[in-house]
């Protein structure tokens, strides 16, 4: 590591004033960002706690999602460079306190001196991955890394710029160690502080005065840094590392159930900074400023005014300005002098503008939950203030009445089978599969063949299952992620009721969305039962023989994963094999797929609004499967094919069919109502 030469007592004794004020100061702004985490409401994030040790193995330690892409292997550099130049850093400054302090005799001179090349090493990793990242961020400005606010890159460059200073005065405080020690540091210890001082060696200079600036200014940056960064963009240094140690380890589709027994409440949904949970708070601790969640969000893709990145950005720039507030008057909520978020720091337009499709969180390597926030703040514009999209009115009033968001009587829901004599589960009373059916393949005449191919499978394959018919009511999942948490509820509960009545082995759903739903939330509530998705289900019967896949004539087609089928629960491989287990289909794929894949543009309660800002994300998926040369495109998700069929419309491409993949394994036989 650093060597160190005689130090005199009096600028040590300098240091250790220094040093100890610093690091006092440095300990009272973290209390200051802990106090403002105690603002937020409480969250229990203290389970599992093997399983959040393992997380900062692989994604701090390992920078698991980081790696992910290319351009992360600089940021794996930077980070690991900057934990050797800290400890570098911290047993030089420790070295002038006490004189000859070292870690060799802590560690022994064999540990000592591998821990010397890392950090020599890394010290010249770390300038070139700088570079890099400079030249990108200017010259080429990769989509993620757009943002809006001049002063994030001004910090950028600063932050950067500081480091680079850093480290070429650690190779200087080296190269003078050198000079004047010849052999006290192996050159298989130091390689490119040997070359450092090699240059150095015909400077005319004073070895032991060059060696102190470059050590005390090498510290007062080090001591600035401890001071400005918990109020830089860098804060994440110390917000990232708690952040996946707390993060989500349940499903990450899942919302959080609101309290409306609550008496004391005087509003519902988030409106202001103090309101979230002191785990949402850390998150706008924890943003690294990547951009990642930007570069793959389907609205800010399609030139819509959403961006995850900028709105994590603001609301953290909107917490720290509201400190002095929030401290003084607890969360201060309800007060009549405190800004609203919306507007003052994020639009209406961001916020449903949101397709809740989890892009964002998938790629953040901090794990920062940004649809939770979204759907947050929609709770309040809904619940509180009735403030929303005109489209959204008569959306919440069929559900409400009729139980389903289309504008068709609740007493209908089963007139799609009636010709088809399906069995109802108020018949039976106990059968193996519940076939849930959901509100489009109820009501929408696109979404009922879908449903009647299903149930035609399920009966060539003998399986023993039930409709629900007209007891059936909307899942709520729509209504929850459009804000009306109220309305969710009340349908999640009756459908609970409902489903109390039979037995059943497992529920099937075809939407991806009523699968997500009744499997990952419905629990919150207190019912729990095995939900699998009819692609999961057909693949079982024709594995076990019972259902024999058919043959076609040269099929060609490029398989879509819905967002709540592949990217929420993981469910990519078995549709595929589904497909692939039929005989003449030629399987294709988009280049952005599986968890990666960008979103129709139907969720979150998009499917029922004006998609008026931008292009359509519809139709620029479907210009990526037209760039692919596909006859037919397959999914597995009633939405997904009604948004594909739209965007071919609009493209004037009716050679190019949609199917589900229930339509796929019924054949050449039709499904039509």
């Amino acid at each position: 590591m650093f060597q160190k030469g005689d130090r005199m007592t009096v600028q040590g004794m300098i240091l250790l004033i220094v040093f100890a004020t610093v690091l006092i100061a440095f300990g009272f702004i973290l209390r200051l960002l802990v106090r403002l985490l105690m603002v937020g409401k409480p969250e229990n994030r203290f389970d599992r706690w093997v399983e959040r040790v393992n997380s900062v193995v692989v994604f701090v330690g390992a920078q698991a999602r980081v790696l992910t892409q290319l351009a992360g292997l600089g940021h794996f550099i930077i980070f690991w460079g900057f934990i050797f130049i800290t400890l570098g850093t911290m047993e030089h400054i420790l070295g002038m306190i006490i004189p000859g302090f070292g870690f060799e005799v802590i560690i022994g001179r064999t540990a000592d001196g591998i821990l010397s090349l890392l950090l020599d090493i890394f010290g010249l990793l770390v300038i070139v991955a700088i570079i890099i990242s400079l030249v990108r961020r200017f010259f080429f400005n990769p989509v993620r890394l757009r943002i809006d606010d001049p002063k994030a890159k001004r910090e950028a460059v600063l932050i950067l710029g500081l480091i680079s200073v850093l480290i070429l005065l650690m190779y200087g405080i080296r190269g003078t160690e050198i000079l004047m020690k010849p052999g006290h540091i192996p050159v298989a210890h130091a390689p490119v502080s040997h070359y450092v001082s090699g240059l150095m060696n015909g400077w005319d200079m004073n070895l032991s005065m060059a060696n102190m600036i470059f050590a005390w200014i090498h510290h007062l940056i080090v001591f600035f840094f401890l001071i400005y960064v918990p109020f830089s963009k860098h804060i994440h240094i110390l917000g990232a590392i708690p952040n996946v140690f707390f993060r989500n380890l349940g499903s990450a589709g899942t919302l959080s159930r609101m309290d409306f027994e609550d008496e004391s409440a005087e509003k519902f949904g988030i409106s202001e900074i103090g309101e979230f949970t002191w785990k949402q708070l850390l998150d706008l601790y924890a943003c690294t400023e990547c951009g990642r969640c930007q570069a793959v969000c389907p609205a800010f893709l399609t030139d819509k005014p959403l961006s995850p990145y900028r709105v994590i950005h603001r609301l953290r720039g909107h917490l720290m300005s509201e400190r002095e507030r929030l401290l003084s008057k607890g969360d201060g909520s309800g007060a009549s002098d405190a800004p609203q978020i919306v507007p003052d720091t994020t639009t209406e337009d961001e916020i449903w503008a949101c397709t809740t499709c989890g892009a964002c969180m998938q790629e953040c390597p901090p794990f920062i939950e940004h649809v939770q926030k979204f759907v947050d703040l929609r709770r309040y514009l809904v619940l509180t203030e009735s403030r929303f999209p005109a489209e959204m009115q008569p959306v919440f009033k069929n559900m409400e009445v009729n139980y389903n968001p289309w504008a068709l009587g609740y007493s209908t829901r089963a007139d799609w089978a009636l010709d088809i004599d399906l069995p109802i589960a108020a018949d039976k009373g106990s059968f193996d599969i519940l076939f849930w059916v959901g509100c489009s393949g109820s009501f929408d005449s696109r979404g009922q063949r879908i449903a009647r191919a299903m149930a035609e499978l399920l009966r060539r394959a003998g399986v023993d299952f039930a409709i629900l018919g007209v007891e059936e009511k909307c899942c709520g999942e729509t209504a929850r992620r459009m804000g009306n948490e109220y309305l969710a509820q009340m349908l999640i509960e009756s459908n609970i009721e409902t489903l109390r009545k039979y037995k059943f082995e497992r529920i099937v759903t075809i939407c991806p969305h009523g699968y997500n739903s009744l499997k990952v939330e419905y629990p919150q509530f207190g019912f729990e039962a095995k939900v699998i998705h009819h692609s999961e289900l057909l693949l079982e019967l024709v594995k076990s023989g019972k259902l024999e896949a058919p043959s076609y004539e040269g099929l060609n087609g490029v398989y879509h994963d819905s967002c709540y089928l592949g990217r929420y629960n993981g469910i990519l491989d078995e549709p595929r094999d589904l497909l692939r287990s039929v005989t003449g289909l030629r399987l294709m794929e988009f280049d952005r797929r599986g968890k990666k894949s960008f979103c129709c543009g139907a969720g979150g309660g998009r499917m029922w609004m004006e998609e008026t800002l931008g292009r359509r994300i519809n139709e620029d998926r479907v210009d990526e499967s037209l760039s692919k040369g596909a006859e037919k495109i397959f999914t597995a998700c009633p939405f997904c094919v009604t948004m594909f069929e739209d965007g071919l419309k609009a493209r004037e491409r009716d050679d190019v069919e949609v199917l589900d993949i229930a339509e796929i394994m019924l054949g050449n036989q039709a499904a039509e109502p």
